[in-house]
């Protein structure tokens, strides 16, 4: 949200996804600072994997959706320059 800001956005929307991968992102993050690992462009899943995350974040979405919960691997923000 400061970034937001910093760019003289005012929010009108903004919330997390993924909220059940955040622990392994934590996780992963841990790693690769402990570890130092090159960066590596970032891959597609395979199918069936990519249906099954997809899946994951439908049942997320239809029994979190409501909540505010303040945290999760994405974020989407909706903001209109100040002054428009």
């Amino acid at each position: 949200l400061a970034l937001a800001a910093r760019a003289n956005l005012r929010v009108e929307y903004a919330r997390y996804f993924f909220h059940w991968m955040y622990p392994a992102k934590l996780a992963q993050r841990a790693m690769e600072r402990i570890t130092h690992p090159a960066p590596r462009p970032p891959r597609v899943p395979a199918p069936w994997i990519n249906r099954s995350l997809y899946a994951l974040s439908v049942l997320e979405q239809r029994a979190l959706g409501a909540l505010p919960i303040p945290f999760g691997s994405s974020l989407l923000l909706v903001g209109r320059r100040v002054g428009d």
